[in-house]
């Protein structure tokens, strides 16, 4: 027995030496793996997803499942599974009636979930979509023409009505402004119901305002601007910018004019003061009297002029880093613009253009 004792103790200790050494070269060879392999899952799940906004039909009877793939097969959420395991945490394991809802890859599961909750009944609403860029006269034009409100009364709704909503305390005496609520009124995609008032459609749109603001207004804190500022800086690039990638630039160009004190000098707000729609001004026009009008006056123009969406919202706040000082068209056909960070070199690149 003695003999067998120590056979047999010599082969556990054998066989457990030899799990020991290939557990060593296990981790030895596989934890950077396995750490890399992690990593990008992580870098999957919490990257920024391209700007999208989309209205997505749900089929009837649609399970969490169903709503998940759909939602990751259109590029909203990069996890399915993640959507799902938040759905099922929070209790919601409904299924789904027949519906339409409008989504973007700005919102949050939560808000996604919420979105598919609220079970939008179409059949009873007209779907308008606002783009970005719009001003409130063109809101009022194109909700007239789709016989929900007639323009005047929402031009007038939007100058004299009450809202209430936080945000709106703290903006700045407005009544020098050629509208009230310029730059508030979201664009995006909205389900109204026939017989909706101006006022209940401007409340739609300041919600969704106030939802997507509500993103950014700590990282506008901790860079010392205001709200109204960022609205402001945001208008301006969308009325200038048709290329998404020159955003950025021209955000860098605008707060580098701020910081300095040189004048703006954009065309958007000497159009907007105009009250027009056209490819160039004259020089006649610069000499506009407005508070909008940048050429005339230094700083910001008193207020925005139109209503950004979220991609320029996060372009005024995100400038790209350089000493660019300008910018001009270079291509009418594609929007494309020459930037500089020099005099001599923007009136080079003007005058090509002029040519």
């Amino acid at each position: 027995m003695t003999i067998k004792r120590a056979l047999s103790f010599v082969i556990n200790t054998a066989i457990s030496l030899t799990m020991i050494l290939l557990l060593v070269y296990f981790i030895m060879n596989f934890t950077d793996f396995f750490f890399n392999m992690g990593r990008d899952l992580a870098d999957d799940l919490t990257g920024e997803l391209p700007d999208r906004v989309i209205t997505l039909s749900v089929p009837q009877d649609s399970t969490i499942s169903d709503i998940a793939a759909l939602l990751e097969d259109e590029g909203i959420i990069r996890s399915a599974l993640f959507f799902r395991l938040e759905s099922i945490l929070k209790g919601n394991r409904q299924i789904f009636d027949e519906n339409q809802v409008t989504v973007s890859t700005d919102m949050s599961y939560n808000q996604l979930i919420f979105a598919f909750l609220e079970r939008h009944i179409i059949a009873e609403n007209i779907i308008v979509t606002i783009p970005e860029g719009a001003t409130v006269d063109d809101i009022a034009a194109y909700l007239e023409y789709r016989g929900l409100v007639l323009a005047e009364e929402f031009v007038r709704a939007s100058n004299e009505s009450v809202f209430n909503f936080p945000f709106l305390r703290y903006l700045p005496d407005v009544s020098e402004r050629y509208n009230r609520l310029e730059g508030y009124l979201f664009p995006d995609t909205y389900f109204i119901p026939e017989n909706a008032t101006a006022e209940a459609i401007i409340h739609q749109m300041l919600s969704r305002f106030q939802e997507i603001y509500s993103i950014y207004a700590a990282e506008a804190y901790e860079k010392g601007l205001t709200m109204d500022e960022v609205i402001i800086i945001a208008s301006i690039i969308e009325r200038e910018i048709r290329v998404p990638r020159e955003r950025e630039l021209a955000s860098q160009v605008i707060h580098n004019r701020l910081a300095i004190g040189q004048r703006l000098e954009m065309c958007s707000t000497v159009l907007y003061a105009l009250g027009e729609s056209r490819r160039r001004l004259l020089y006649v026009d610069l000499l506009t009297v407005s508070d909008y009008n940048t050429y005339m006056h230094g700083g910001l123009p008193i207020g925005p002029i139109a209503n950004p969406g979220v991609a320029c919202i996060r372009a005024a706040l995100r400038p790209s880093e350089g000493d660019l000082l300008f910018f001009v068209l270079m291509d009418e056909n594609t929007g494309e613009h020459y930037f500089a960070n020099n005099y001599a070199d923007f009136l080079a690149a003007r005058a090509r253009y002029l040519d």
